[in-house]
C-alpha cells in the first residue's frame, strides 16, 4: 500500500518543484499522474495553470455554460485497501472548497468512496477509515484521487498536499466505532 501512494508523492513534489504557467488541457498532464478531466462536448472549459515554485499549482478556470464535470486527479496506482485501513490527505488551499472522492476500478467496475469531509480554506486533514462496503475495499484496485473543481468561473489554490494511508492494525480511525459499524 505504502509504495504506490509514495509514487503518489513524487508527483507531488515534482509538480511543487517545477515552475509552469499555462493554459491546461485534458490531453497532456500537469507532471505524470496528475491531470485535468472535464467535460468538453456541450460545454467549453478553459483552465490557466500557476506553479510558482514551493506552490503545486493555482487554477483560474473560466466556464461557459456547465459542463457536466470538471477535476484535478492524482492517480494513486494500484493498491490494497481492507476494511479498517485508513485513507488521508492534509492539504492546503484557498479558493472554493473542494470536496475530494476516491475513485476505484476493479477490473471492469468502477466504484467511488467519498472522503467524509471538503477541503475548504486552509490546511488541515482529511481521514477516511474503509469499512467493507465502501468501493475502494479489495485486491488489485487502480485507485485515483479525484478533486471536484467549481463548475463556474472560479480561483483555486492547492498550495500543499500530502497523501497516505494506514493499515488497520496501526489502529487509527477517521471516527470512532458504533454498533452500527460492525453491521457493514
Amino acid at each position: 500500500m505504502s509504495q504506490t501512494v509514495f509514487l503518489a508523492a513524487q508527483s507531488l513534489a515534482q509538480l511543487q518543484g517545477q515552475t509552469y504557467q499555462g493554459p491546461a488541457s485534458t490531453t497532456t498532464p500537469l507532471v505524470e499522474g496528475i491531470y485535468f478531466s472535464w467535460d468538453n462536448e456541450k460545454e467549453a472549459v478553459a483552465l490557466e495553470v500557476q506553479s510558482p515554485p514551493g506552490q503545486l499549482c493555482h487554477i483560474t478556470g473560466r466556464i461557459s455554460g456547465t459542463p457536466g464535470w470538471l477535476t484535478l486527479n492524482i492517480a494513486l496506482g494500484v493498491l490494497d485497501f481492507a476494511p479498517g485501513d485508513t485513507f488521508g490527505i492534509v492539504a492546503n488551499v484557498s479558493g472554493a472548497p473542494c470536496t475530494p472522492y476516491l475513485r476505484s476500478w476493479h477490473g471492469e467496475t468502477l466504484l467511488d468512496t467519498e472522503l467524509q469531509d471538503g477541503m475548504s480554506e486552509g490546511a488541515q486533514p482529511l481521514l477516511r477509515t474503509f469499512d467493507a462496503h465502501d468501493g475502494a475495499i479489495g485486491r488489485g484496485g487502480f485507485h485515483t484521487l479525484v478533486l471536484p473543481l467549481p463548475l463556474q468561473d472560479f480561483a483555486w489554490t492547492l498550495h500543499d498536499m500530502a497523501i497516505f494511508a494506514l493499515p488497520a492494525s496501526m489502529g487509527l480511525r477517521s471516527a470512532p466505532l458504533t454498533l452500527s459499524s460492525f453491521a457493514s
